[in-house]
């Protein structure tokens, strides 16, 4: 009796995740397995933290969407106002009225952490910085960040301004797994400013195998946090840590948390594609503008239309005839439920459709009648959606306790 009691304390302990020795009252930890979405560890994962500069996720999360609805182009110039050039370091130290490139502006995000950038980010985007605090929490909620509130988008202290570890690992699956093609520059470990080059705060990269990176923060309020993806073979985890005493001791439970996690992940569905870079290419290119700015200058042909008259599509947006290759990936589905009534699939779509406002706007909802063992069942399924989108809806529907199951064309 006593063997099963050590057995069960154990098993629950590993699920729940141990509490470093050390560790401060901010401590919240969280493991995600990244394919299928399955919590492998946490520890006062739903628990309120000051999510410090890893706010700056889901700034760079609006900025994709910018880009992908084709409002932000790399050179798209991003004006520093009196506001954003008086926040305090981290930052690149902008006075005010000068520009950077939207490309540099998200490459400055990532790797330095700059808190000028990510306020004159935000009013270029949103027109002040309140407002895009507002997307920001909006964004969210379709998310399904519940415990989470914004009210700036550097991460510097506001007493509400709010997340946990189980929104953050949210957030950076939503981030992967909604624009793969950017997934490069969260592994980026320096940027070149005004002929400088600029290290980043991320010390697993380089020195954690498998680690893609992601964001690290830091407040007195908040401890040291940071979200890290590690790619082992073809396993992929999510590792949140919060509120660690040091960057160091920060650094060792990932690898900690890492290591009791690795044995129990899945592997990438059968064959999974890994998502191709270019749409982002010019996004990812490293340089100082001005350096840049001659190395992607065009050479001017006989009878070529001056670049300035061309237009340029967005960065993520679709080709006009995609190829097949293309067209193939767009063509999953994912089913939610089978009925005998057809209006309780209909209803099942319905409800579906509102727990995922606003991510289902590319996919049909459609109702399947099949014959199984001699009775009609409808199938509730929606259609038309990349591998990603597949996967990525499918696991948070099971995390809502509601069944999904992805299919691939």
């Amino acid at each position: 009796m006593l063997r099963i009691s050590i057995v069960f304390f154990a098993s629950l302990m590993l699920a729940a995740g141990f509490q470093p020795a050390a560790a401060s009252p901010k401590y919240a930890s969280i493991v995600v397995d990244a394919h299928s979405g399955r919590v492998l560890q946490y520890y006062r994962d739903e628990q309120n933290r000051y999510p410090a500069s890893l706010t700056k996720i889901m700034t760079v999360y609006v900025a994709f969407e910018e880009i992908r609805a084709g409002r932000m182009k790399p050179d798209t110039p991003i004006k520093i106002s009196r506001h954003a050039a008086a926040q305090p370091a981290s930052k690149l130290g902008f006075r005010p009225g000068e520009t950077i490139s939207a490309r540099l502006a998200l490459q400055a995000l990532v790797v330095k952490s700059a808190n000028d950038v990510a306020t004159a980010m935000a009013e270029h985007i949103s027109g002040s910085e309140a407002k895009f605090a507002k997307r920001m929490t909006r964004t969210a909620r379709k998310l399904g960040m519940f415990d989470t509130n914004f009210v700036n988008a550097s991460g510097l202290f506001n007493w509400r301004q709010k997340s946990s570890a189980r929104d953050i690992a949210r957030l950076a699956k939503a981030a992967i797994d909604d624009f793969p093609a950017f997934n490069p520059l969260w592994k980026q470990r320096y940027l070149v400013y005004n002929g400088r080059r600029i290290s980043g705060h991320n010390r697993l990269l380089g020195s954690l195998k498998g680690s893609i990176g992601m964001k690290t923060g830091y407040i007195r309020a908040a401890g040291y946090n940071i979200v890290n993806l590690v790619e082992r073979g073809d396993k992929r985890l999510i590792v949140v840590v919060m509120g660690g005493r040091s960057a160091k001791s920060r650094d060792a439970q990932v690898r900690r948390l890492l290591k009791t996690s690795l044995p129990r992940a899945a592997a990438a569905p059968t064959g999974m594609k890994r998502p191709r870079t270019a749409p982002a290419h010019a996004w990812l290119k490293i340089g100082s503008d001005s350096r840049l700015a001659k190395n992607i200058r065009p050479r001017k042909r006989p009878g070529q239309k001056p670049v300035a008259q061309i237009a340029r599509a967005s960065p993520l947006a679709r080709p006009e005839t995609p190829d097949p290759a293309e067209a193939l990936v767009e063509k999953w589905k994912i089913q939610v439920g089978s009925f005998v009534a057809l209006g309780d699939a209909e209803r099942q779509l319905k409800q579906v459709n509102e727990i995922l406002s606003g991510r289902l706007q590319m996919a049909d909802a459609r109702t399947e009648t099949v014959q199984l063992k001699g009775k009609k069942m409808y199938r509730a399924r929606f259609v038309n959606l990349s591998q990603a989108q597949a996967v990525t809806l499918c696991a948070q529907l099971t995390s809502m306790k509601t069944g999904c199951l992805p299919i691939a064309p």
